[in-house]
């Protein structure tokens, strides 16, 4: 994408972008989250060994476009799809529990 515009736009609104991967920790919950790159396989299979490495209580993710929610061991992989619809014709988001690390999808 067009990285520097987004940067831009973000910082006009008070927000950063940051590179992946990203940690943060919140209410005690170590949660990685990354965009994602190449074949959607990829994406998986990248994912799937951060949330088996067993270092995070989440895995929040997209690039692929597709819900994705579950579990590999105690660690919530969570992607909450998209929120436009263009590729999938679902248009989701997600909501993050961070006290039961559990994830409610919404759809819009």
């Amino acid at each position: 994408g067009e990285r520097l515009g987004l940067q831009r736009v973000a910082a006009s609104l008070g927000y950063e972008i940051h590179d992946w991967p990203h940690t943060v920790e919140i209410a005690g919950r170590r949660i990685l989250m990354i965009h994602g790159t190449g074949p959607a396989e990829k994406t998986r299979k990248f994912v799937e060994a951060l949330a088996a490495s067993g270092r995070y209580d989440a895995v929040l993710y997209g690039h692929t476009h597709e819900v994705d929610v579950r579990r590999i061991g105690s660690t919530l992989i969570l992607n909450p799809g998209e929120a436009c619809g263009c590729l999938t014709g679902q248009r989701t988001v997600a909501l993050l529990d961070t006290e039961a690390m559990e994830a409610e999808l919404l759809e819009l």
